[in-house]
């Protein structure tokens, strides 16, 4: 937060609208955008809680396509493997503005859930808004807490301990 009018961005989603409408004349018939950044946040800091935290946005846009909930699915369990590999994880319904069929992401960190990231449907609107000149668009949209990522595949149990300035850490 700067002042009363202004705002920081809270999730790197921010940088998709632009994204996609500089790709719109090109577009590919299937593409993944990834926009990572340090995003701003009045979280009370605790050990899982941090001011900046690092994301990561992925979102796949098919042309004359219907990628759905098995299609998601998929994405959340590929990316999963990859940066979580071994680790149990889980969703759990959890509503966004962006998306249609929000879901949750949490991994298993020691003996308790942590939410490790965001995902669902690309909402239609946000698609159709910025891909004007294409029509039968769809899409999955993803949001990734790359500081807790790497708290579950590192063990870190405070998120404090990755902004130290000791060099022993």
């Amino acid at each position: 937060y700067v002042s009363d009018v202004s705002l920081l961005r809270t999730q790197t989603s921010s940088m998709i609208p632009r994204l996609l409408q500089k790709i719109a004349s090109d577009l590919p018939e299937d593409v993944v955008l990834a926009c990572p950044g340090l995003v701003y946040r009045r979280d009370c800091v605790d050990r899982i809680h941090c001011a900046e935290p690092h994301h990561l946005d992925l979102w796949r846009v098919k042309k004359q396509s219907s990628l759905g909930d098995q299609d998601l699915m998929g994405m959340i369990d590929t990316i999963m493997k990859a940066v979580l590999p071994g680790v149990e994880w889980k969703v759990s319904v959890s509503p966004h503005p962006y998306t249609k069929h929000g879901v949750e992401i949490n991994a298993l960190w020691g003996d308790e859930w942590l939410e490790v990231g965001e995902c669902g449907l690309a909402h239609p609107d946000i698609l159709a808004e910025n891909l004007s000149q294409h029509s039968g668009m769809s899409g999955l949209a993803m949001g990734l807490g790359l500081d807790r990522i790497l708290m579950v595949r590192k063990s870190i149990n405070d998120i404090r301990l990755l902004r130290s300035t000791d060099q022993r850490i």
